[in-house]
C-alpha cells in the first residue's frame, strides 16, 4: 500500500499582500519567482500556451539541496473565484523520487494581508522514499520572498495614486491617512485596473469614500477569463461557435433557447445574431454583433449590442479562443465588460454558463 498512496504535506505562510495580488503573481506572472528568489529560482519560462492558462506548459530551474535542478510543469485548474492554481510536473528531478508530483496553491484573504496555502500532492516511487520536507521548506521560501518582492514592485503593478487622493483629501480634514493601491494586470488585448482604497478616520461618523471609489469604478473596463478543455480539435469546437453558432441551441436545449442571425450571414464579421437563453433561471435576450474572426488563430468575439446584459453593463463583449492541444484542445473565453456602476456585481455567473455551454458543445460533438 506504501507504494501506491498518494500523499500529501502543507504549509501556510502569512503575507501582508492581498491575496488577489499574490495569486496573480504566482498564476499569471509565475516568472516573478525568478525575480523575487535569483539565488535559488534561476530561470521560470514558458515553452507551450500563455502565462495564467490552464494546459500552459512551464520549465523551471532552480537550486535545492545545494543541487541544481530542473522541473517542466503542466498548469491545472485554475480558479480564479477562489485564488486557486495548481502545478503538475511531468518532468524533470522530482520525478527521479516521485511516481507523480503536484503543487496546489490558495490565497486566502485576512485582515490586513492574505495566507498563501501551499499544498504537495506526491506519490513516492518506493516505501523508502524519503517526503519532501526540504521542498516544502523550499515553497516557504520562495512565497517569502515573493511578497517581499511585491512590496518593491511599483512599475504599473502597484503604486500609489498620490495626486488622485490628495485632490480630494488635501488637508486630511475626514482622514488619517489614506492610500489608493493600483494594480495593472497585462492581458491579451488590454488590461485589468483594480483599485483598493485603504483608509483610516478621524472619527466614527466620517463617511467611507464611496464616491471616489464610484468614480473609478465606474470607468473601469474589467476582464474575467476560463478555460475548458474538451477532447475534440480545436477547428472542430471553433467551426461551431464561429460558423454554426445555431448549433449551441441544439446542444443546450435545456438553457440555450434559441439562436438566430439577423443580419448578415453564420460565421461572417459583423452579422448580427440574437440569443434567448436561460440565465439565474429567468429568461433572457441578447443581440450579438460578430466582432474580428481569426481562422488561422481559432479566435472570435461577440459584442453585445442589445438585450439583459446592457441592463447592468455599460458595454458587454466575448472574445473565444480555441487552443489545440495533444488529444484534444483547450477553449478560453474572456468576458470584458464595464460596470454601469460601481455595486453591479461582476458577471461570474456568466462565466459559469459559458463553462457549461462549452461542455455542452462538447458533449454534443462526440454523438454527431
Amino acid at each position: 500500500m506504501a507504494k501506491s498512496q498518494v500523499q500529501k504535506l502543507e504549509t501556510n505562510v502569512y503575507l501582508e499582500e492581498a491575496a488577489h495580488v499574490v495569486f496573480d503573481a504566482f498564476c499569471n506572472k509565475t516568472y516573478y519567482m525568478a525575480k523575487a528568489f535569483p539565488t535559488k529560482v534561476k530561470s521560470i519560462d514558458i515553452n507551450e500556451g500563455e502565462w495564467g492558462t490552464e494546459g500552459s506548459i512551464i520549465s523551471k530551474k532552480y537550486v535545492l539541496d545545494g543541487k541544481t535542478c530542473v522541473a517542466k510543469d503542466v498548469v491545472g485548474d485554475i480558479d480564479r473565484e477562489k485564488y486557486k492554481v495548481s502545478f503538475k510536473v511531468i518532468e524533470g528531478d522530482l520525478l527521479q523520487n516521485y511516481k507523480s508530483f503536484k503543487f496546489v496553491m490558495q490565497f486566502i484573504p485576512k485582515e490586513n494581508g492574505s495566507v498563501t496555502k501551499l499544498v504537495l500532492v506526491y506519490e513516492k516511487q518506493n516505501y523508502d522514499t524519503p517526503d519532501p520536507l526540504t521542498m516544502i521548506q523550499f515553497g516557504n521560501e520562495v512565497i517569502k520572498k515573493v511578497g517581499a518582492f511585491l512590496k518593491k514592485e511599483t512599475d504599473g503593478k502597484i503604486c500609489v495614486a498620490k495626486e488622485l487622493v490628495e485632490g480630494i483629501e488635501r488637508e486630511n480634514k475626514h482622514y488619517k491617512t489614506f492610500k489608493c493601491n493600483l494594480q495593472v494586470t497585462p492581458k491579451e488585448n488590454g488590461s485589468v485596473v483594480q483599485w483598493t482604497i485603504e483608509f483610516e478616520k478621524h472619527q466614527n461618523n466620517i463617511p467611507d469614500p464611496d464616491i471616489l471609489l464610484q468614480k473609478m469604478a465606474n470607468s473601469q473596463v474589467q476582464k474575467l477569463e476560463t478555460n475548458v478543455y474538451l477532447e475534440e480539435a480545436a477547428k472542430v469546437v471553433f467551426d461551431v461557435f464561429c460558423n454554426k453558432t445555431y448549433s449551441v441551441a441544439k446542444a443546450f436545449p435545456a438553457k440555450v433557447k434559441s439562436i438566430d442571425i439577423n443580419e448578415g450571414e453564420w460565421g461572417t464579421e459583423g452579422s448580427i445574431i440574437s440569443w434567448k437563453y436561460v440565465y439565474d433561471g429567468k429568461n433572457c435576450v441578447a443581440k450579438h454583433v460578430v466582432g474580428d474572426i481569426d481562422r488561422e488563430n481559432y479566435k472570435l468575439s461577440f459584442k453585445v449590442i442589445g438585450g439583459d446584459p446592457l441592463q447592468k453593463y455599460k458595454s458587454f463583449k466575448f472574445v473565444m479562443q480555441v487552443t489545440p492541444k495533444e488529444n484534444g484542445s483547450v477553449t478560453k473565453v474572456v468576458l470584458i465588460y464595464e460596470k454601469q456602476n460601481h455595486d453591479t456585481p461582476d458577471p461570474v455567473a456568466m462565466v459559469q454558463f459559458a463553462n457549461e455551454i462549452i461542455e455542452k458543445v462538447g458533449a454534443f460533438l462526440k454523438k454527431e
